[in-house]
């Protein structure tokens, strides 16, 4: 894909050597290939880097020679057709969560060890996102990664693909699809981070305001109750087991405190000023209107307390997009500053 040859570009450049001779008279570019470049090695397969070139025949314009990068796939033992395909995809999903931009690869092929082809697959979408869009927004590079990052990276995608394989397959076909509707990409990855963050556990106390409010202003009608008992009621109506997604999401922002998304909803979707001992607040928020959105779209009988307006949809599946992102960039140990370079929000 057009994707993966701006992605290797930087590493590229290097291999062209121009030479001037005598005063600018007589010139030369010298082109030297460079060697595969490893990505991800195990004992049972291997992810290269590989790279050519394209020559476009002479016009009135002389010879184009065009870097073209292809992505390598080596199993070292023989696989069945179907899981062959399915690790591709894989590591595709694994390149399109790097670039911050959901593609599909313009030309597939599959061949045994003596190089007859089984199967070819040519798509005339060159980038499902659409390639002019990639000047609009932030690309990482390959040089933004050692050789050992990249390997460790792709490993701990690899493992947590095998634990969470429905969870990322909803998130790699939730961002692929450009043409998803808003409320629908709410959905998707609200049920995505569930979906990754299921065993999580916390100490089992809400930190939402507006439900403890309620709450008091029923109690206070309970005149025959002892204060006693209507703390034993308040304490039992507000603890949240952990299994509810809520306190999950929640926890899930506050260990991303140093990046954008967090940043972004603090900043921007506040409704009024914090200090320091509120920093938390527009967060708290933020997971309640869309958790509540996302059970509201789901069930519609569901009560419409603090629910998103419909013009803010987009907005909010685009936050919910960048903080599985950064989520994901996180569990497969991708660097800090490369994560804070791709992920910022509305660049």
């Amino acid at each position: 894909t057009e994707l993966l040859d701006k992605w290797c570009w930087e590493h590229l450049e290097n291999s062209f050597v121009h030479n001037i001779k005598n005063a600018g008279c007589k010139q030369s570019l010298r082109y030297k290939q460079k060697k595969p470049y490893t990505c991800f090695r195990d004992k049972e397969s291997k992810v290269s880097l590989y790279f050519g070139t394209k020559t476009i025949h002479p016009s009135i314009y002389g010879f184009h020679i065009i870097n073209k990068c292809f992505l390598n796939i080596l199993f070292n033992n023989k696989q069945n057709f179907e899981f062959a395909y399915t690790f591709a995809e894989r590591i595709c999903y694994f390149f399109s969560l790097l670039w911050n931009v959901g593609y599909a690869p313009e030309y597939i092929e599959f061949s045994t060890d003596d190089n007859k082809f089984i199967y070819i697959n040519k798509s005339d979408v060159k980038c499902v996102n659409g390639l002019r869009k990639i000047e609009k927004i932030l690309f990482s590079q390959l040089t933004d990664f050692t050789p050992k990052q990249l390997n460790i990276m792709l490993k701990k995608w690899l493992e947590l693909f095998d634990s969470k394989q429905e969870a990322l397959t909803l998130y790699s076909e939730s961002t692929l699809n450009e043409r998803l509707p808003s409320k629908n990409v709410i959905k998707n990855l609200l049920s995505v981070v569930d979906g990754l963050t299921e065993p999580a556990k916390t100490d089992g106390i809400t930190s939402n305001s507006k439900k403890k409010i309620e709450i008091e202003k029923y109690l206070s009608k309970c005149h025959e109750l002892t204060n006693n008992e209507k703390n034993i009621i308040k304490t039992g109506f507000l603890r949240e087991t952990g299994g509810e997604l809520k306190p999950r999401l929640r926890q899930l922002l506050l260990d991303m405190k140093e990046y954008p998304p967090f940043e972004y909803i603090k900043a921007q979707l506040s409704e009024e000023d914090t200090t320091s001992n509120q920093d938390n607040k527009a967060i708290f928020e933020f997971v309640e209107n869309v958790v509540d959105t996302r059970n509201f779209l789901t069930h519609p009988k569901y009560p419409k307390k603090n629910i998103i307006p419909t013009k803010k949809y987009a907005e909010y599946a685009y936050i919910l997009q960048k903080i599985t992102q950064v989520y994901l960039l996180q569990k497969i140990n991708a660097p800090k500053d490369v994560i804070c370079k791709i992920c910022q929000m509305f660049p």
